[in-house]
């Protein structure tokens, strides 16, 4: 696996755990992203969950 593969692999683990907790989430390229902050709170709260997450993929 190269270097540029590898980086593919996380960054569609990474944008698939934050689609799962944000209301909508537009994906501009590889290493770039928005999401709707709409209930920020609720997803500030979500960060450990998020964290770990990242560390199970």
């Amino acid at each position: 696996m190269t270097l540029s593969e590898l980086y593919g692999d996380i960054s569609e683990r990474v944008i698939s755990v934050i689609e799962s907790m944000v209301p909508a989430l537009e994906v501009y390229s590889i290493d770039k992203s928005k999401f709707d902050s709409t209930g920020i709170q609720t997803i500030c709260c979500r960060l450990w969950t998020l964290s770990g997450a990242l560390w199970e993929t």
